[in-house]
């Protein structure tokens, strides 16, 4: 008995979307998708620059405690009042970074260990009540450097990746293109210093200014900067449209680097 190949017949695209009882979104799926990382990068941005605030008001109101020497304190002052925001916090913004997808392995690589150092800030709360028997180093305060390392690579070495693609939204003004770029340049390098500087100095700070409310200052103003950073990082990655050319499938990586080397992605328009 001979066999026959089946045949399929091929669907019609949208084809429930004439029913009467149908009606088509008119929100694009990849804006969709691309509002999911705008409005991660803005949680992320958001939380930093509430936390030091958040410390400060609950810690008041709750815990009845003025202004701490450290942003860390808080873990402990007033009876803990405001331990669950901090802790909160820091563990929901070790979750998001871990979840983001950066555009380089690099990139993804770097935020993956800046989330799981967040967590450990957290977990391993800093010293109390130790005076003179307080160890000069502590889990808590080498996550602490270490998170803001992790980022502050991120902001000089990976975010100027997506920089190129400005070229394409100025194409007869490249004039405009190269001053947006250096501009965003500007910021990163600004943030990215300024992100390996501030735990340092917080760091000197903590065991030449004892109890000094100055070093809480420093730590306020090194999260401020990391909140800066997923800010501005929203801002140029909104004026390029990187996440709905990527996700339209209209970018690629290309690898500026011999094989054996790290994945070293440069985001091109194809």
């Amino acid at each position: 008995m001979p066999t026959t190949t089946p045949t399929s017949t091929p669907l019609t695209p949208y084809s429930d979307a004439n029913r009467a009882d149908y009606k088509e979104d008119p929100v694009q799926l990849q804006e969709h998708v691309q509002g999911t990382y705008f409005s991660l990068r803005y949680g992320i941005a958001a939380l930093g620059f509430a936390l030091p605030i958040l410390l400060i008001v609950i810690g008041r109101i709750l815990g009845g405690v003025g202004l701490q020497s450290s942003m860390s304190a808080y873990y402990y002052a007033g009876n803990g009042a405001a331990r669950n925001e901090f802790v909160g916090v820091l563990i929901t913004v070790g979750a998001f970074l871990y979840l983001y997808k950066g555009f380089s392995r690099q990139e993804e690589i770097a935020l993956d260990i800046a989330g799981l150092l967040a967590a450990g800030i957290a977990l391993f709360p800093m010293q109390w009540n130790c005076g003179d028997s307080c160890s000069a180093i502590s889990a808590h305060g080498v996550f602490a450097v270490l998170f803001f390392l992790s980022i502050a690579y991120v902001c000089l070495a990976r975010a100027m990746d997506t920089l190129p693609l400005l070229k394409d939204v100025y194409p007869d003004d490249p004039k405009r293109a190269e001053e947006r770029i250096a501009f965003y340049k500007r910021r990163y390098k600004f943030l990215g210093w300024a992100m390996v500087v501030s735990p340092i100095a917080a760091l000197i700070g903590n065991w030449t200014l004892q109890q000094s409310a100055a070093v809480f200052f420093i730590e306020m103003f090194a999260v401020w900067v990391f909140a800066a950073y997923w800010y501005c990082k929203s801002k140029e990655l909104k004026e390029t449209d990187a996440e709905l050319l990527a996700v339209k499938g209209n970018l690629r990586r290309i690898k500026k680097r011999n094989r054996l080397l790290p994945d070293d992605a440069e985001v091109r328009a194809r």
